[in-house]
């Protein structure tokens, strides 16, 4: 934010967003020896999520052979363009389910979260993922990297380029049967990291704030 401002803001602390799962969810861990499925989750927009990259990533020899799909949850104005842009790559391994408020759903299926931001602040939906004990495969802009510690909890791409997403999510595939033990690491860690009522403590800060 301060070099956006392109000032330094002395008065200031960062608040947490809220998300929407509990820190007390923990669910099952899923055989990363079948299936593999990944999601994407946030508005079809590619400009700043990066959808186009993923869909050309899918689409490469290597991976149309290897048993995995990439699942697109969210919804937005370049639905119909990803859509026609799927097909035109032959991506038949990706599929738009569109939105959902059942986040705690979308990850009992889904091993991990896959994303190819071109921009961001900090996605809730990688501390979602993450407290839900799933890996993150995702790109090094913004925020991300303070929370996904590549190869100890999931793994970042260094820029958001079909060759450096294909690297990451290559040496996530090398190591697929770590995810579990990686995902638990990652929850844990967060957990210790993030308030557990992020609303009640900004609602708290302000009341001091109005009583001074």
């Amino acid at each position: 934010m301060e070099l956006q401002c392109g000032m330094e803001l002395v008065n200031a602390e960062v608040i947490s967003n809220p998300w929407n799962v509990a820190h007390e969810f923990e669910l099952a861990d899923l055989d990363a020896g079948g299936p593999v499925r990944f999601a994407c989750v946030g508005r079809l927009d590619p400009r700043a999520k990066g959808q186009d990259l993923v869909l050309q990533l899918m689409a490469m020899r290597k991976w149309k052979g290897r048993d995995v799909e990439v699942n697109f949850h969210g919804t937005g104005p370049y639905l119909n363009n990803l859509e026609r842009m799927a097909k035109m790559c032959g991506a038949a391994n990706v599929n738009f389910i569109g939105q959902t408020d059942d986040v705690r759903g979308i990850w009992e299926h889904h091993h991990g979260l896959l994303m190819a931001s071109r921009y961001e602040g900090l996605p809730l939906a990688i501390v979602e993922a993450q407290l839900c004990g799933r890996i993150v495969v995702a790109t090094d802009v913004a925020g991300i990297s303070e929370h996904v510690r590549d190869g100890v909890d999931g793994f970042i791409a260094e820029a958001p380029t079909i060759r450096h997403l294909d690297a990451a999510l290559e040496r996530a595939w090398q190591v697929r049967g770590d995810w579990s033990k990686m995902g638990k690491a990652s929850r844990e860690r967060l957990k210790s990291t993030i308030p557990q009522d992020p609303v009640g403590d900004f609602v708290t800060k302000l009341g001091k704030l109005v009583a001074a």
